[in-house]
C-alpha cells in the first residue's frame, strides 16, 4: 500500500501504532520497518522519526540514531527528543553535545531525573566527580528511589577519595534492591579503603551470593584476601574467577604476583605479560614496528647459544616473535606471529617499563641479557643513565620517553620480561652480582669526607613513598622514625653514636626541622643535592653511607644494587619481589627486610632493627 500519494492519515497512524507495538515487543528489525514506510508516507512524522532515532540506538547504531533523531528535534523540541538525542552522542562519545541536548531538555521539562541522572554519567566521564555528584544529587532530589543514581553517587564518590560517603551511597542502592551485586562489591572496595577489611569481605561474598557467576567480585575478594595473607583461599578466588573468565585480566595479574609472593617464578612470570592488558596496563608499550622477542625464543637462545639463530648477515634460520604496533603480548606473553630471519638477533633493544625501582631491579639482569644478543641496547629513566653508563659501559643506554630510531636495533623486549627470561627459580637469583652498579668515586669520596668528620658511622635514612596507591602503608613518619631508633637506653641502639643522613626524595624540610625541635636529633641533608632529580649523587651519598635504613621505597633498590648494607622496613602485605616471610632478599643479598606482623603497627620491626643496628 502507497501511502505517499496521499493515504490518509488514519491508516498512517495504524501503521505508526503497528511499529510502535513491535517496538515495544523487542522486534527492533520489524520496529524499524514499520517507522521507515510511516516516515516514507509522512516525511515530517516526527514521533516515528524519533522511535526510529531510537531503534538505532537499541541496536548499537548510534550514527543512524543521530540522523533521525536530529530531525525529530527540528520538527518538534520535545525534551523526550532531546533526551535521546543526548543519550546517542554520548554513546558516540560526543559529549559536549551530549550536555548540550540534555540541557535542553532541562529547559523543557525542570523535572526530569533521568536526564540528571545522564548529566551526572556524563561528568563522570569527563574525570568532573564533583559535579557529576551535584547531577545525581539533583535527579535523587526528584527521585529519591533511583536506585541507580545512588549506585554512580558512590562510585564517583569512591573516585574522589571520599569512601565513607561512597558507603552511605552504596547502601541506599542496596536498600532498593537488596541483590544490586555491583554495589556490593563497590561498597567493598570503598570499606577495603577505609580499613574495614572484615566489612569489605563480607560485602564481596553478598555481591557473590547476589550473582555467584560475578567474576569481578571473585577478583577483588582475592586481592583483599591476599592482603590479609589468606593466601590459600586467594588462590581460590583467583581460580573461581577464571573459571567463569579465563581471560579476566585482574585475576591473571593478582594470581601472577601471587605467584610470585610464594616463590613460583616460572608460575608467576608466564603471567606476568598480563600487566600489559588494557585493564591493567602499568606503563606505556613501546610503540614499534619491530618484532617483540617472545621470551620462549630468548629462553630457546640461552640453552642453545650455538644454534644459529645469533648468526650473521647470511644466515637464514628463522625465528617466531611478535610484533608490536598496536597489539600487545597476552597474559603469558607468548603471543608468536611474525617470521624474523636469525640475524636480527643481533641488535636487542631493552625498553624501561614501571618505576625507577624496577629498572634498577631488573638492571640485574642486563649481564646475562647481553649473552643472547650481539649488541644490547637499553632505554631508562633519564635520571638513570650516568650510573647505569658507568656500570655496564659495554651496553648503549638511551633515554625513557624519546623516540628511538628503529634502524638501530631488531629485536625489542620490555625490562621486566627479563626476569620470565632469565629467573625461573629461586636458585637463578644467585646470577646476580652482588653489587652491580657502580657510584660517582669523587662524588662519594666528598660525601664521605663531609660527613664522616666526627668519625661516627653513616646512616642514610628514607622513610616516605609517594606511589599512589601503595604509598601509605609502606611510608613512615620522620618523628616516628627516628623516633623508636632514639629510645635507647639498656641494650639500645644510641643514635648520638651516629650520623643520619638524608636520602628521602621530595620535599623533606618541614619533618627535618620537627625532628630536630622535638626530638633534638639533626638528620643531615646534603646542600646542593636533589635525592630525586639527581640519581647519580643519590648513589654517591648512599655509597658513601656506611648502612641504610629505609621503607620500601626506589632508595632501597639504589642502594641494593651498590651492594650497600641495607634494612628494610616492610608493610604487613609486602610487594611479591620481598618475598612471604623471609629476611633476605632474592635481589640484593645486601638487603635485610624487617616485617609488620600487624597491619599498620610498625613497633614490631623497629624493636628488630634496633637490635641489628645495635649489632651494626
Amino acid at each position: 500500500m502507497n501511502f505517499a500519494t496521499g493515504q490518509s492519515t488514519k491508516k498512517i497512524e495504524q501503521l505508526f501504532q503497528q511499529a510502535n507495538q513491535l517496538h515495544v515487543q523487542g522486534q527492533l528489525e520489524a520496529a524499524r520497518v514499520g517507522y521507515l514506510q510511516v516516515i516514507k508516507a509522512k516525511p515530517k512524522h516526527f514521533d516515528a522519526l524519533h522511535l526510529l532515532g531510537v531503534v538505532f540506538c537499541q541496536m548499537r547504531d548510534f550514527a543512524g540514531a543521530i540522523e533521525y533523531i536530529n530531525q525529530a528535534v527540528k520538527l518538534s523540541p520535545n525534551p523526550v527528543f532531546y533526551y535521546s538525542q543526548g543519550v546517542a552522542y554520548q554513546e558516540l562519545g560526543l559529549l559536549e553535545q551530549a550536555e548540550q541536548s540534555y540541557q535542553n531538555a532541562l529547559k523543557r521539562r525542570a523535572k526530569y531525573p533521568e536526564a540528571l541522572y545522564n548529566l551526572g554519567n556524563l561528568k563522570r566521564a569527563q574525570k568532573n566527580n564533583k559535579e557529576a555528584v551535584s547531577y545525581f544529587d539533583r535527579a535523587l532530589a526528584q527521585n529519591p528511589a533511583y536506585t541507580e543514581a545512588h549506585y554512580n553517587k558512590g562510585n564517583a564518590l569512591k573516585e574522589m577519595g571520599e569512601y565513607a560517603g561512597a558507603v552511605q551511597s552504596f547502601d541506599q542502592a542496596i536498600a532498593l534492591n537488596q541483590s544490586y551485586a555491583q554495589a556490593y562489591l563497590n561498597k567493598g572496595m570503598a570499606c577495603k579503603e577505609l580499613g574495614q577489611f572484615e566489612l569489605a569481605l563480607r560485602c564481596y561474598n553478598d555481591a557473590l551470593r547476589a550473582n555467584p557467576n560475578y567474576a569481578d567480585a571473585y577478583s577483588n575478594l582475592g586481592i583483599l584476601q591476599t592482603e590479609l595473607k589468606h593466601w590459600p583461599e586467594a588462590m581460590r578466588s583467583f581460580q573461581e574467577a577464571l573459571s567463569l573468565e579465563p581471560h579476566h585480566a585482574q585475576a591473571l595479574w593478582n594470581k601472577s604476583l601471587l605467584l610470585l609472593l610464594h616463590g613460583d617464578f616460572k608460575g608467576g612470570f608466564s603471567l606476568y605479560g598480563t600487566r600489559w592488558r588494557e585493564e591493567i596496563m602499568i606503563s606505556p608499550v613501546l610503540k614499534t614496528g619491530k618484532p617483540w622477542l617472545a621470551s620462549s625464543m630468548a629462553s630457546l637462545l640461552i640453552s642453545n647459544p650455538q644454534s644459529g639463530l645469533r648468526g650473521g648477515p647470511d644466515s637464514t634460520t628463522t625465528t617466531t616473535t611478535t610484533t608490536t604496533t598496536t597489539t600487545t603480548p597476552n597474559e603469558e606473553s607468548h603471543l608468536e606471529s611474525a617470521v624474523v630471519p636469525s640475524s636480527a638477533n643481533q641488535r636487542l633493544l631493552v625498553w624501561a617499563e614501571q618505576g625507577i625501582g624496577d629498572e634498577i631491579m631488573f638492571g640485574g639482569l642486563l649481564e646475562r641479557t647481553s649473552t643472547i644478543c650481539n649488541k644490547l641496547l637499553v632505554q631508562v629513566d633519564p635520571r638513570l643513565l650516568p650510573v647505569f653508563k658507568r656500570s655496564f659501559p659495554n651496553y648503549t643506554f638511551l633515554p625513557k620517553g624519546e623516540p628511538i630510531n628503529e634502524v638501530d636495533f631488531d629485536l625489542h623486549m620490555p625490562m621486566g620480561q627479563l626476569a620470565e627470561v632469565f629467573c625461573s627459580s629461586p636458585d637463578a637469583f644467585k646470577s646476580i652480582k652482588p653489587c652491580y652498579l657502580l657510584s660517582d668515586k669523587t662524588r662519594k669520596e666528598s660525601y664521605k669526607a663531609h660527613l664522616s668528620l666526627n668519625g661516627k658511622p653513616i646512616i642514610g635514612i628514607s622513610w616516605r613513598s609517594l606511589n599512589d596507591k601503595l604509598g601509605a602503608a609502606r611510608s613512615i613518619a620522620l618523628g616516628d622514625l627516628v623516633g623508636a631508633l632514639s629510645a635507647f637506653g639498656s641494650q639500645q641502639f644510641d643514635p648520638a653514636r651516629v650520623n643520619f643522613v638524608n636520602l628521602q626524595y621530595a620535599s623533606t624540610q618541614q619533618e627535618l626541622d620537627w625532628v630536630k625541635e622535638n626530638l633534638g636529633l639533626e638528620v643531615i641533608s646534603v646542600k646542593d643535592l636533589d635525592n630525586y632529580s639527581d640519581i647519580d649523587g643519590l648513589a654517591a651519598l648512599i655509597d658513601a653511607c656506611d648502612a641504610v635504613v629505609s621503607i620500601d621505597n626506589s632508595t632501597v633498590h639504589l642502594a641494593g644494587a651498590l651492594g650497600k648494607k641495607t634494612y628494610v622496613l616492610l608493610p604487613l602485605s609486602a610487594d611479591w619481589r620481598w618475598g612471604l616471610n623471609a629476611h633476605d632478599s632474592y635481589w640484593y643479598p645486601s638487603v635485610r627486610l624487617f616485617r609488620q606482623s600487624s597491619r599498620g603497627d610498625w613497633a614490631a620491626p623497629l624493636s628488630a632493627l634496633r637490635q641489628a643496628l645495635l649489632e651494626f
